[in-house]
């Protein structure tokens, strides 16, 4: 082939016609749907490796544009070949890592087993267990470098690994050497630590530590002690170039119910929380880190120093505890709130995503109003609770100005029970419950509201009933209402309202069915000939199955093996399930409403009344297998 393109052409050409349909394709597992995944391992993509095929020119380009290398993931030895040769080929370049471990499928039924032994004395400590309380209307709780030579590296490298990731602060001598020694066993014998063997991760810890100061992104999937162990190799040159970081612990590292149970019931939680980790000592090192991930991983939030890095300067901020031990590694309350929250939100935070299963904490509206900074907010398990402006205003932690509003553009509730508390102001129904949220969200552009259960306050008496204003709201583009105990009549309701809507997805429910929704929309208003919704392009019906197999549209030929996996995928309490169960069967009544709809707004489109609908029908598996918003 003739070199006649010139490179820049070729590359943009690439990405744009092949490379970037694929980028839905990220790098973190389905499990984590609520966590936006910005990256995407290119080189991987089976495009990507045909287009190498095409001749000798394209595979050289191709293998020398760093923008296709620059995300390197590491998961078992055949990917540790491929990430040697990028490393070579372009040395002391800013590369993304992602190092990922698969965890022990038998790990959560072996955390739920209760062998009747104790890992720590519970004799001396006083029980303090109390009933469980609605939470505090007013509050958010109710408890309170110089690289070294390769010599250096690879002595640094053997001896923290003969300790087996164990030398952690508060950790005793025969923990130390017992963790040791399964270690070494588990390396040398190559016997799997989980449900896979690890032996390949001390030899990509190896490779990649001349490669981390250089790093802009280092996230790790790992065991918790090879978490541990990883990190305090990597501290010996540290990683000064570092921005993105992502820190998950896949396993449980020796823990079980009891211990749960024991933390839960103690008068001093603080002293059950599990050794320090060496997050400090590599995070002192790395002054440019703006973004930060922690998952199921336990830091200590004592205090703002102890986390190792800077919450002033973080621009994404997301804490992740969503597992059955999530209330001993996670944060205490009221940490969350005087030691993460607000010196993050404060300065230059723009994404901040909670997601945490802990006890005794709950997100109030109080302190996310007036931060000029903050654009995205996202919040999963826990309550979320809303007092109107006036009342906040008593209640805010910091003077925010004259402007008292959610200033926001993006608000994410995630199997979340949100408390709406009007106090003296007109109170809202069941169907306008939603409006009365978004009211004081002027920048509201995006809404997603996945399996939210909004609950109104009865305690007071107040005979003025909340009436939704007229006026319209120009910013509101995307709107995922999924289960939940929002009303399809409130949806139209507020649809009503947003003329730029371009994405709409919403849940056929057996108790609330969506023909309100399809019905409003393949109607035309007599009175001014307006088409409802005139920018809608995409309209998504999530459903359990398909009523009748004929019916079935997609090409996916796992798709009802997918759908057997619900309980797994969904990660839900027992509450939120009873909900994801009223999710309603894809009849061929609804089916053939939705296909006359989507012809009838093509008809209005060539007339020029709208812009052309797309409607699309996904099995709600389908849609947690990747990010929400990949998925709208």
């Amino acid at each position: 082939m003739s070199p006649s393109i010139p490179i820049e052409i070729f590359h943009r050409i690439l990405c744009n016609f092949l490379i970037m349909p694929q980028a839905s394709q990220r790098l973190l597992s389905s499990t984590h749907h609520l966590q936006e995944d910005r990256q995407v391992c290119y080189y991987a993509l089976r495009d990507f490796r045909n287009s190498r095929l095409v001749c000798r020119l394209w595979n050289k380009w191709l293998l020398e544009d760093f923008e296709f290398w620059r995300h390197l993931r590491v998961n078992s030895m055949e990917s540790l070949g491929l990430a040697k040769e990028a490393i070579s080929r372009f040395e002391g370049y800013p590369f993304h890592i992602r190092v990922t471990a698969e965890p022990d499928p038998n790990a959560e039924k072996m955390f739920m087993e209760d062998n009747g032994s104790d890992s720590g004395s519970e004799d001396s400590e006083s029980n303090d267990s109390s009933e469980e309380e609605e939470p505090d209307k007013d509050g958010d709780s109710t408890r309170n470098a110089v690289s070294p030579s390769d010599k250096q590296n690879e002595e640094a490298t053997a001896e923290a690994f003969s300790a087996g990731g164990s030398a952690v602060a508060g950790e005793s001598a025969e923990n130390r050497a017992s963790s040791c020694r399964n270690h070494s066993h588990e390396i040398e014998s190559g016997t799997p630590s989980g449900s896979a063997s690890q032996a390949w991760i001390e030899e990509a810890v190896a490779l990649l530590l001349p490669v981390i100061p250089f790093c802009e992104g280092i996230h790790l999937h790992l065991l918790t002690q090879l978490l541990h162990s990883t990190l305090e190799i990597w501290s010996f040159s540290g990683a000064p170039k570092l921005r993105h970081c992502t820190l998950e612990a896949i396993d449980y590292d020796g823990r079980n119910i009891r211990d749960v149970i024991r933390y839960e019931d103690s008068a001093q939680p603080r002293a059950h929380k599990p050794p320090v980790p060496p997050v400090k000592c590599f995070f002192k090192q790395s002054p440019l880190l703006s973004s930060v991930t922690i998952m199921n991983y336990y830091v200590p939030t004592g205090s703002p120093d102890d986390i190792g890095f800077d919450l002033k300067q973080l621009v994404d901020f997301s804490l992740v505890y969503d597992r059955k031990d999530a209330p001993l590694i996670g944060p205490i309350g009221p940490d969350v709130a005087d030691n993460l929250l607000l010196p993050c939100i404060s300065n230059k935070c723009i994404n901040l995503t909670l997601s945490m299963s802990i006890d005794r904490f709950a997100m109030t509206s109080a302190r996310l109003r007036g931060r000029p900074t903050l654009e995205k907010v996202a919040f999963g398990p826990g309550h979320f609770i809303y007092h109107p402006a006036s009342h906040d205003q008593t209640k805010l932690p910091i003077d925010v100005g004259e402007d008292s509003n959610l200033l926001f553009r993006t608000l994410v509730l995630y199997f979340a029970q949100v408390w709406i508390h009007h106090v003296k102001r007109p109170g809202p129904t069941e169907t306008t419950m939603l409006q009365y949220l978004i009211e004081e969200m002027p920048n509201l552009e995006s809404l997603y509201m996945d399996q939210v259960k909004m609950i109104l306050e009865t305690n007071r008496v107040n005979s003025a009933l909340y009436v939704p204003p007229e006026t319209m709201l120009p910013r509101l583009t995307t709107i995922l209402i999924n289960g939940g105990n929002i009303t399809m009549t409130e949806v139209v309701a507020l649809i009503k309202r947003t003329p730029n809507l371009e994405k709409l997805t919403v849940a056929s429910m057996i108790s609330d069915k969506i023909d309100v929704v399809t019905a409003a929309l393949g109607t035309i208003d007599e009175s001014n000939g307006a088409v409802l919704c005139p920018m809608l392009r995409h309209l998504q019906i999530l459903h359990s199955d398909f009523a009748d197999e004929n019916i079935d549209d997609s090409e996916d030929e796992d798709y009802y093996a997918r759908g057997t996996r619900i309980k797994d995928k969904l990660q839900i309490t027992e509450e939120a399930n009873e909900d994801n169960l009223g999710l309603a069967r894809m009849t061929r009544d609804l089916y053939v409403a939705l296909k006359l709809m989507e012809i009838k707004r093509f008809n209005w489109a060539t007339l020029g009344c709208c812009v052309q609908l797309h409607v699309r029908i996904t099995h709600q598996v389908m849609f947690y297998e990747r990010c929400y918003e990949d998925m709208m």
